[in-house]
């Protein structure tokens, strides 16, 4: 482990150096898995319900989400972007190689989206 001072030069915090396992998946609107590193696979729960469950090779439990509405490939818009968006992310119950992910337009109603998907995750 480590010992590192914050900016004001007051506080000591510890942290401890360990190997982290990023896992990762583009997945398109409908919900199928377009590549990715550790996804097994992708899916839309119900037709354009924009609510998705993406799983992966391990145990994420204990791994950190990061999502992002995005492209699957540039020729899936005719502006290489992707329209403005929100994306919600959780663990997906009853699957602990499992996560929920819930795509919404700008306004906050639910809508197929295709997006990025990250996790860090403590090494083993």
């Amino acid at each position: 482990s480590k010992v590192a001072a914050d900016a004001s030069g007051g506080s000591v915090q510890e942290y401890s150096i360990t190997r982290k396992k990023v896992l990762w998946a583009v997945v398109r609107r409908d919900g199928t898995l377009a590549r990715g590193k550790g996804a097994i696979s992708a899916t839309q729960f119900g037709v354009d319900s924009g609510t998705y469950g993406v799983r992966f090779v391990r145990d994420v439990t204990r791994c950190v989400y990061t999502a992002t509405i995005g492209l699957s490939a540039v020729q899936d818009s005719p502006t290489g972007t992707s329209p403005p968006g929100e994306i919600t992310v959780a663990p997906l119950e009853g699957a602990p190689n499992g996560v929920f992910v819930s795509t919404h337009n700008s306004t906050g109603t639910t809508e197929s989206r295709a997006f990025h998907l990250a996790l860090n995750c403590p090494g083993r």
